[in-house]
């Protein structure tokens, strides 16, 4: 079973020791970097890091970073970054039911999020058919290339 948990002080390390193969790590952003960016919060958004653990082990990691606007009452985005399956464990449908634990953490705990948002970088078309088969749409290309892909809630 597929755990999403808090990166916490406790399993800090364990978040950083998930790694991909060489040839994959120009595909997503390296685990110290996301972090770092969830600690900076671009953009005045509320970050959460989370560890993916399958039967208590640590398989990968993921942040979801959801619109401040919470006690606004109004909808809200949240976007999904750097989901990242560790090499090992790759082909096992961890980022499939890794997905499908963020879209469920987000409806039970930020109902008013109404559409989650996503990049691709180019040539990660594993990525790119995961995503698209939860229905998540092409909207455009940020800047430096990565496909922006949207889903309604």
């Amino acid at each position: 079973m597929l755990v999403l948990a808090p990166i916490t002080r406790d399993n800090l390390p364990d978040a950083l020791g998930v790694r991909l193969t060489p040839a994959e790590s120009h595909r997503v952003a390296p685990a110290a970097l996301m972090l770092a960016k969830c600690h900076d919060r671009p953009g005045a958004q509320v970050w959460h890091p989370f560890l993916i653990a399958e039967r208590g082990k640590p398989v990968g990691i993921v942040a979801v970073s959801i619109d401040r606007d919470d006690r606004l009452g109004g909808a809200q985005s949240a976007w999904i970054h750097n989901l990242l399956i560790q090499a090992e464990a790759q082909g096992r449908g961890l980022g499939r039911a890794a997905v499908a634990a963020i879209l469920d953490w987000l409806a039970s705990e930020h109902p008013s999020v109404r559409r989650v948002g996503l990049n691709v970088r180019a040539g990660n078309d594993a990525a790119f058919a995961l995503y698209s088969s939860f229905g998540f749409g092409e909207v455009g290309r940020t800047r430096d290339g990565r496909t922006i892909m949207l889903l309604e809630v």
